[in-house]
């Protein structure tokens, strides 16, 4: 089973995809979910059996799994890494040890239950709520034996909502469109909306929402709550003019909620009970983190059938079974058996990537997770000895080049237009990067080809690298900047003569621009894209300067902070791209409110829009809507979209995944149901 997964900082090369539920209508099949991959490539080592069945190799299962982290995770503390540390490396260990009512199903992406006993019924109006009622399954426990009910849920968004928690969990619990959330009795639920649900609020939000158990957080939350006891919720900061005692209340009530989010995300989470596949077991800063089977899993042995027609089916060790979307006919598609079968599976750290791969060729490792712009000398590391398996598979994910919009040169869209066009991305992934990424015009990757927005076309399109520099050139004249020497270039738009002394509109010389970047041992596609963003600038005459550090230093610089000119970052992306209102919708400004706008993006128009995409019932409608999204982003530029890839995972040749093709690649790496068959 894919869990639900929030949006993730992509890190390194690595490029996870992330996916959240589909339905459109209660109890019908969302077609437009199923992702068709058009090119899976398998490849095995020159000596190995091309068969991958398991009984080609032997009958003997199972060793530990052992998977290449590329450092320590950053929190044990599920609210931390669901808000502030929504981070690949904490996914990885994490979310198996997760559950919900609802996610996707695996490869085809069908929106299914977990711990629901069936599919949600349609939004019924009660006087000023629209409510929708959820019975639970009654036979799932902790891994600590305590049942898992609808109290653990309630509490869970419940805390979401009373705390104003941040960054994923602010899809979870739809603040301002989800009222409150009642137990009913011990296995229902009964969810307050305050309008009509949409895609957006339910089934791609609160449907999916990670539950933790009450009995263990329950002391912890009280805590934060009592922080935040009798003062009045902080709502949208005050618009200029406000008053004094205005900006103070606000002020106030704002640090109020900061402290307790701080308190909980800062709480320990040693021992924490599970409801995923694997419990948290062991870590050992700067070696290895270690997981063990949960011998409570509610989904532990159940078979996973998947048809011709459309039809999803599981089947439970005890004869239950439950049948969506279809009458199960024609061949079947998919057919697998839920684990985990692995003994214990272990995190081992390897900073370098290199290493990791030539730990995987000398059998230290037998997965390394998806890594994007994997060029030809890793793949020969990893695979020249034998026994490595290569699987290529579409990217849901993309670098881009963000702007600090609440600073006066970067909010002038005629800057960002010019900057759009002084970068060759065909150049840099052609010819640097040697084709192992592609260029991007769209912040929805076009493997996920229903929501890609296919006629957004690149900057300048059709004009020659020449007629590029010059209708930048065009459009800052226009917008009254001005150089004390022009450039120059040639036919072939090679620099003839460097612009110099480049000027604001004001008259005023343009101050040094500061653009933070990768550096090339952490991201180094995206630290190639850095310092050639930084050579066309300069030669153009703009002063930019590529500070390129590790991730970790500048990323405080971005979220919350805000203290930044420009900086190239990666997100690991849903399906359904409700990130499209996540990412720059006004009221999620990360400045003052923690959460994924980073760039400070405030258009009403596109509030509205986004308020409509998150609203819609209709899939065919959003799909319209989630395109003049991306129209409208691609023409006023909080980002810049730079590259996507196919991403590669690698495994030793005795570990056995239930499929292989599949967008986003092998989500870490499968651990419920993956099989290390033992050789020796």
């Amino acid at each position: 089973m894919i869990s639900p997964r929030p949006l993730l900082l992509v890190a390194l090369a690595i490029g996870i995809a992330v996916v959240l539920s589909a339905c459109a209508t209660q109890g019908s099949p969302v077609e437009v979910t199923r992702v068709v991959v058009e090119r899976v490539e398998v490849t095995p080592d020159a000596g190995a059996d091309q068969d991958l069945d398991s009984e080609e190799l032997t009958p003997s299962c199972c060793e530990t799994y052992r998977i290449r982290i590329y450092e320590d995770i950053t929190t044990n503390n599920i609210w931390q890494y669901l808000g502030p540390e929504s981070r690949e490396v904490n996914a990885l260990v994490l979310e198996p040890t997760l559950t919900s009512l609802y996610a996707l199903s695996d490869q085809r992406f069908d929106f299914v239950p977990v711990l629901a006993a069936d599919l949600p019924p349609e939004p019924v109006k009660e006087g000023e709520f629209w409510t929708i009622e959820v019975e639970m399954v009654e036979d799932a426990r902790w891994s600590d034996g305590e049942p898992i009910d609808a109290q653990d849920v309630a509490f869970t968004l419940q805390t979401c909502l009373d705390l104003q928690l941040t960054g994923n969990w602010a899809a979870s619990c739809q603040p301002g469109v989800l009222d409150h959330v009642e137990a009913v009795e011990p296995y229902k639920l009964k969810y307050f909306y305050t309008q009509k649900p949409g895609l957006g609020h339910w089934q791609y939000g609160v449907a999916q929402a990670v539950i933790l158990p009450q009995h263990f957080w329950a002391d912890t939350v009280n805590q934060a709550l009592e922080i935040v006891r009798g003062v009045q919720p902080p709502g949208l900061p005050p618009e200029e003019g406000a008053s004094e005692d205005e900006v103070a209340a606000y002020d106030a009530s704002a640090s109020a909620y900061k402290q307790a989010r701080f308190l909980l995300y800062g709480a320990d989470g040693t021992g924490h009970p599970s409801g995923g596949a694997f419990i948290l077991e062991q870590m050992e800063p700067g070696a290895f983190v270690g997981t063990i089977p949960n011998p409570n899993y509610y989904l532990s042995g159940t078979e996973i059938i998947e048809y011709e027609d459309g039809t999803w089916k599981r089947e439970f060790p005890n004869g239950k079974s439950i049948q969506l979307y279809g009458d199960a006919e024609g061949e079947e598609t998919l057919r697998f058996t839920e684990g985990p079968f692995s003994t214990n599976v272990i995190f081992s750290v390897h900073t370098d990537q290199a290493a990791s791969y030539m730990a995987l060729a000398e059998d230290e490792l037998d997965f390394v997770p998806s890594a994007n712009a994997v060029g030809a000398g890793w793949i020969e590391i990893a695979t020249g000895e034998g026994g490595v398996r290569m699987y290529r598979n579409p990217g849901n994910f993309f670098m881009y080049l963000g702007f600090n919009l609440r600073r006066e040169i970067m909010s002038d869209l005629a800057f960002r237009q010019a900057i759009e066009l002084l970068i060759d991305k065909e150049l840099v992934a052609e010819r640097v990067l040697q084709n192992t990424v592609f260029p991007l015009y769209s912040v929805v990757p076009p493997g996920n080809s229903f929501w890609h927005n296919d006629n957004i076309r690149p900057a300048g399109s059709g004009l020659t690298r020449s007629e590029q520099f010059a209708k930048a050139k065009e459009i800052l004249s226009a917008a009254g900047y001005s150089w004390d020497t022009e450039p120059e270039w040639d036919e072939d738009g090679e620099i003839l003569q460097r612009g110099l002394g480049l000027r604001l509109p004001d008259g005023e010389p343009m101050p040094t621009i500061v653009l933070n970047g990768p550096s090339a041992a952490s991201i180094p596609a995206a630290s190639s894209y850095s310092q050639w963003i930084e050579q066309w600038a300069q030669e153009f005459g703009i002063p930019l300067e590529a500070e390129l550090s590790a991730f970790d230093l500048y990323i405080p610089k971005v979220f919350g902070e805000a203290d930044f000119d420009m900086y190239v970052l990666g997100w690991g992306v849903t399906i359904y791209p409700d990130y499209l209102v996540d990412f720059f919708h006004s009221k999620f400004d990360s400045a003052t409110t923690g959460n994924a706008n980073t760039t400070g993006f405030s258009d009403p128009t596109f509030d509205s829009l986004g308020d409509q995409f998150r609203a819609e019932t209709d899939m065919g409608k959003a799909r319209e809507l989630a395109h003049q999204l991306q129209a409208f982003l691609a023409r006023e530029l909080p980002y810049i979209p730079l590259y996507s890839s196919e991403l590669v995972d690698m495994a030793r040749d005795r570990v056995e995944f239930p499929y292989t093709e599949v967008l986003g690649g092998f989500p870490g790496g499968l651990q419920s149901s993956v099989k290390v068959i033992i050789t020796d």
